[in-house]
């Protein structure tokens, strides 16, 4: 989740810098949010949570946009 605007619509982000490659080493991965374009880290042990809540959320979207249509 961005801690900005905590938006679960992130991806993982390039190694661009130093200090990428520096927090690789400490188990910490690049993200961006794909809402507000904040760059994060995260702890590499979160990676699996990160993808999970996307998945949950836009299942809940979906379902949600189901039920609009059908009313």
């Amino acid at each position: 989740m961005c801690p900005q605007c905590q938006s679960v619509d992130v991806s993982r982000s390039q190694h661009r810098r130093i200090k990428d490659y520096l927090m690789a080493l400490m188990h910490m991965k690049a993200y961006r949010c794909l809402q507000c374009r904040a760059r994060f880290y995260l702890p590499s042990s979160l990676e699996q949570n990160v993808y999970r809540e996307r998945a949950w959320m836009n299942a809940v979207e979906t379902k949600r946009s189901t039920r609009s249509k059908a009313s």
